[in-house]
């Protein structure tokens, strides 16, 4: 499985459900912002700081 695929409620259920797709890329105040769809329902954004390893805000958020 890819680095970027459907985990959250929002990704799972809606009008097609199961589904995440980017909108848009945004390099911005040193920080990456994925733009994303969530299941044709909702849209939300993905952040990443180039200066930390892949992941880490994952699992800071997870404690």
């Amino acid at each position: 499985m890819g680095l970027f695929h459907p985990q959250t409620f929002e990704d799972t259920h809606g009008l097609i459900s199961n589904v995440t797709f980017v909108e848009g890329l945004v390099f911005f105040r040193g920080l990456w912002l994925a733009y994303y769809g969530q299941s044709d329902t909702t849209l939300a954004v993905a952040v990443h700081d180039p200066k930390k390893p892949w992941g880490s805000a994952a699992r800071e958020m997870r404690g």
